[in-house]
């Protein structure tokens, strides 16, 4: 009986009241509470069926935050034609920190074969005499 069971059968419907407070107490030491108010109880128990027994690791907020900054680098010297040392203001890094930033980035795309776009260079404006 104990192997019949399966979280997505329609005829699963009926337990789930009673299983998801079962599964919460059984397992208050873990982020099923947060999980639930991110995904809701049917796709909770759709991440479950296929990831149960799997032990994640959630980057931290710091590894976050950094490489949403590198994308919003990379992404401001392909689409615009904005300097270095414009953006070095921007971001509180120095010109060189934003070269090795957009080539860790451009390395990084490349080799997950992802498409790079060409570095977006500032055009020289002629000067009128």
């Amino acid at each position: 009986m104990e192997n019949d069971f399966h979280l997505l059968d329609k005829d699963v419907a009926p337990y789930v009241d009673v299983f998801v407070p079962l599964l919460l107490k059984e397992c208050e030491e873990t982020l099923l509470p947060e999980l639930i108010s991110v995904f809701g109880e049917s796709e909770l128990l759709k991440f479950l069926n296929i990831f149960s027994g799997t032990t994640f690791q959630v980057p931290d907020r710091s590894i976050i935050f950094r490489l949403v900054r590198d994308a919003k680098i990379f992404v401001a010297l392909t689409t615009t034609d904005i300097s270095y040392s414009e953006l070095s203001s921007e971001f509180d890094l120095s010109e060189e920190a934003l070269r090795k930033c957009y080539r860790r980035v451009e390395a990084t795309l490349k080799s997950v074969g992802a498409n790079v776009p060409k570095r977006k260079k500032k055009t020289q404006r002629s000067r009128s005499r």
